[in-house]
C-alpha cells in the first residue's frame, strides 16, 4: 500500500527546535515507557477513520470513558507487526 518511508534526517520543529535521530528515538523510547495494559471496557468505538494497510490494520476513532469521552486514535494491527523497541522492529 504504502512505501517504507526513507529514513529520519534532522529537520527543524516549530521554534526553531533541530530533531535529530537520536532525539526522536529518546523521545519513542520515552513514549514506550508509559504504554499501559488494554483495557477494552474503557474505550466506545466511535466510526473507522482509516486502514492501514501497510500493517493489515485500521485506525478508529474512540472515546476514552476513564478520560471523561477524551476522543482518541486506536490503531489496531495484528500482534505480528508488535515488537519490543523500535531498533527490533527496523531489524526486521
Amino acid at each position: 500500500c504504502f512505501e517504507k518511508p526513507a529514513p529520519v534526517a534532522d529537520c527543524y520543529l516549530e521554534g526553531s527546535e533541530v530533531l535529530t535521530a537520536e532525539g526522536l528515538a529518546s523521545s519513542m523510547a520515552a513514549a514506550a515507557c508509559s504504554v499501559q495494559p488494554w483495557e477494552a471496557g474503557n474505550f466506545a468505538l466511535v466510526r473507522k477513520l482509516q486502514d492501514a494497510c501497510g500493517n493489515f490494520g485500521h485506525v478508529d476513532a474512540m472515546s476514552s470513558s476513564s478520560h471523561g469521552g477524551r476522543s482518541v486514535a486506536v490503531k489496531k494491527m495484528p500482534t505480528k507487526w508488535v515488537t519490543t523497541s523500535a531498533q527490533e522492529f527496523e531489524e526486521k
